[in-house]
C-alpha cells in the first residue's frame, strides 16, 4: 500500500490530474511490497515561470521504501509529458535496484555453496589422513 502525497506548486491540482497522476502511479505497486504500509511517495508538480516561451511543466517523485529512498524529476511541455517522463525514470531506478539485490542474492547463495563445498571435500581429506595415520 503506498501512502501519497500531492503537492501542487503554481499550479491547479484539478481532479483530471489527479486522475492521471494515480493512473500512473499504480505500475510503481509492482516493486514495493504490498504488506508495508511505511512506502510513502512524495509528489511535487509545478509550473515554473522563468521560462520566455511557454509554460514548462515539472514533476519530482520521491519514493522512500524499507529498502531506500528514490528520486526523479522531469520536465515537460504539459503537465502528463512531465509525469510520464518522472515515472519512467522511478520505474528504471526500482528495477536497477530489484536486479541489483537479486544479483548480491544469487552471489551470496554462490558463495555460501563454495564454502560448503570446500567444508565437505576437506571432511573427506581428514578422514583419509586419519585412516592413513592409524594404519602405520
Amino acid at each position: 500500500m503506498i501512502t501519497t502525497n500531492v503537492k501542487g506548486s503554481n499550479l491547479e491540482l484539478s481532479s483530471e490530474v489527479r486522475n492521471y497522476l494515480d493512473k500512473r502511479l499504480k505500475s510503481l505497486g509492482k516493486f514495493v511490497d504490498k504488506d508495508d504500509t511505511s512506502v510513502v511517495c512524495d509528489v511535487e508538480l509545478e509550473r515554473l515561470k522563468h521560462h520566455q516561451h511557454g509554460d514548462v511543466f515539472r514533476a519530482e517523485i520521491t519514493l522512500h521504501t524499507r529498502r531506500g529512498t528514490n528520486r526523479a524529476e522531469s520536465t515537460g511541455e504539459t503537465i502528463e509529458a512531465a509525469i510520464d517522463g518522472v515515472k519512467a525514470d522511478v520505474l528504471r531506478e526500482l528495477r536497477r535496484a530489484k536486479r541489483k539485490e537479486g544479483h548480491l542474492l544469487r552471489r551470496g547463495g554462490a558463495r555460501l555453496k563454495e564454502f560448503t563445498r570446500n567444508i565437505s571435500g576437506r571432511g573427506t581429506q581428514l578422514k583419509d589422513f586419519v585412516t592413513r595415520r592409524k594404519q602405520k
